[in-house]
């Protein structure tokens, strides 16, 4: 009885005590109650989350969206954010968080498309393709490899505002300010095709040969520019030249204007540059290259050794056909005039 009645005014004792540390061996029988005590959990901002944890603990993320605040380690090093697995926005199947860990962890993770994932270990800022790194990102599962979420990474928006490109001159993700100050500004990317054309490929023995470069393109284009670059010198017989544009005899020079001459030199010193107009055409057409001679024919011109370069650089195509296009100016080495699409001449 001595001893009960020990027992019962030692935890009477505890139980009016705060504050108190208990050390040692207890054990209790029937029901503690702890209804006004807290226990607080870990908290911070969703980049703080602790690369290493035990099962069991949890972190409280203040800036996450509400009710999805605690992020609980499932297993070790690994947060799973609660709940987990949110139905996503209609037509996004199986969308929600699917968890926080390495690469290594993620790319084991077994997500559904649309599901997220905090990336803890990212090789650099909005980088979701591989681990190792000291940098976070918040990557989305597309059905086939992880990518960096909608206006994740890159240090700013996506696209900016209308009309800018979404890469900037910094490199960043983001707009890039125009320097234009009226009009409609569009910013657009160049799109360029290059190949190479060998003495070996120029078989004909004829005036002429057309070599195809591209197929099937629609409609008036937009060309920023067309090249022709003498690589290699040919080394044949002399008088070869070479132009581009549509096959046949009245359209294989449009693009570039005129017959450059070969024969010249290597190591792409003898360059001709042009600025085309669009072939006049609604339809699809094809491009080539045209070697030809005055006199001759153009295997024996061509010799051998010799490397034709091209590039064309183009953007958005128009979506009017131009009947009749005519301007003059004079440069050292430009063209002095064009009428309906045909040059009309060349100074120096």
């Amino acid at each position: 009885m001595k001893t009960l009645l020990l027992a019962l005014i030692g935890i009477a004792t505890l139980c009016g005590q705060t504050g108190t540390t208990i050390s040692g061996d207890r054990t209790f029988r029937g029901k503690l109650e702890a209804n006004g005590a807290s226990l607080p959990a870990p908290r911070g901002l969703t980049s703080a989350l602790p690369a290493t944890c035990t099962q069991g603990q949890v972190y409280f993320a203040t800036d996450a969206t509400a009710g999805r605040n605690l992020y609980l380690c499932d297993s070790t090093d690994h947060w799973t954010q609660t709940p987990a697995g949110t139905a996503g926005a209609p037509g996004a199947p199986g969308a929600g968080f699917a968890g926080t860990g390495t690469y290594a962890q993620m790319i084991a993770f077994s997500a559904s498309t649309n599901q997220q994932w905090l990336l803890t270990d990212a090789t650099g800022d909005g980088l979701c393709g591989a681990g190792g790194g000291t940098h976070k990102a918040d990557c989305v599962w597309n059905g086939a490899t992880w990518v960096v979420t909608s206006g994740a990474g890159g240090g700013a928006t996506p696209g900016g505002s209308s009309g800018q490109m979404q890469l900037n001159s910094s490199g960043n993700l983001a707009g890039q300010p125009s320097v234009y100050s009226s009009g409609t500004v569009a910013q657009r990317a160049i799109e360029t095709a290059s190949g190479t054309i060998a003495a070996a490929s120029l078989t004909a023995a004829a005036a002429n040969q057309e070599v195809t470069i591209q197929t099937g393109i629609s409609g008036n284009v937009r060309y920023e520019a067309a090249e022709l670059c003498e690589t290699t010198i040919f080394s044949g017989a002399a008088g070869l030249t070479a132009s581009m544009g549509r096959p046949g005899a009245t359209t294989n020079y449009e693009m570039t204007g005129a017959l450059m001459p070969l024969q010249v030199s290597s190591g792409d010193a003898n360059c001709w540059l042009a600025h085309p107009p669009p072939p006049q055409s609604s339809g699809t057409y094809n491009l080539v290259v045209n070697f030809a001679v005055t006199t001759g024919n153009v295997t024996a011109a061509a010799g051998s050794g010799g490397v034709l370069t091209w590039r064309i650089h183009s953007w958005d195509p128009i979506t009017t056909v131009v009947s009749s296009l005519s301007w003059t100016s004079l440069t050292n080495g430009q063209w002095t005039g064009l009428s309906n699409g045909q040059w009309t001449g060349m100074s120096n």
